[in-house]
């Protein structure tokens, strides 16, 4: 299957009649089913075979194979900017939010940064559910999409990196430098708005983290902003 997953994608787009018989037989073979997944996602979109995508992705989604699950949530972060998958990928991935499987919040956490800035509604609904517990080793992730995001979402960025700070506890010093940068773009832009109550609640956040003894970063931004 993996050595002709472009042959029968070929085939399954342009001559279905051809592979399907052979794909429905291997349709809750575990070892197929991420790669099978792939193609009926695709499929979705392809005028004749449509409605046999969505069927046969529904059947296999009911095994709740794992790896189907953090790849299809994978496919629908990078596609989501397609107007044509936007529903299909929005769909999938509300439909995981709240598992608590590792596997699973960690591709949420991962793969974030796939995104695009458009959805950022999703990403947030997501965040406030599971933010608390995403692991260290993928806080990265999450600070490249909120920095991604800051210039055209200040206000909801602010709020998520607000609750970011909260739960980052101990953890926040290694992402410093990340936080305080994000902070400083929103700033600049909540300035070019003429956002008032944004910008004191910014400087308010600095003075908490020099409070706390974030000296240098803060400083260093903070410096930034009285020359501009």
């Amino acid at each position: 299957m993996i050595i002709l997953h472009d042959a029968i994608h070929y085939y399954w787009r342009n001559q279905p009649q051809i592979v399907e018989p052979y794909l429905r037989s291997i349709l809750h073979n575990k070892r197929a089913q991420k790669i099978i997944s792939q193609i009926m996602f695709w499929g979705t979109h392809y005028e004749q075979v449509q409605q046999t995508s969505t069927e046969l992705l529904n059947e296999i989604i009911k095994d709740d194979n794992i790896g189907v699950v953090s790849s299809l949530l994978r496919q629908s972060m990078k596609n989501m900017e397609e107007p044509q998958y936007r529903p299909i990928a929005e769909t999938f991935f509300r439909k995981y939010m709240n598992d608590n499987r590792e596997d699973v919040q960690s591709t949420y956490s991962l793969y974030c940064d796939d995104m695009p800035v458009s959805q950022f509604h999703l990403f947030q609904e997501w965040f406030c559910l599971k933010g608390k517990s995403i692991e260290e080793k993928h806080q990265h992730n999450i600070f490249e999409y909120l920095k991604m995001c800051s210039a055209t979402k200040p206000e909801q960025c602010l709020i998520c990196l607000k609750e970011m700070y909260s739960f980052l506890h101990d953890k926040y010093e290694l992402y410093q430098k990340e936080y305080i940068e994000i902070l400083f773009t929103i700033y600049k832009y909540s300035t070019e708005l003429h956002n008032s109550d944004m910008m004191e609640d910014i400087m308010d956040i600095f003075d908490h983290l020099l409070l706390e003894g974030n000296n240098y970063e803060v400083n260093k931004i903070t410096k930034a902003i009285e020359y501009n």
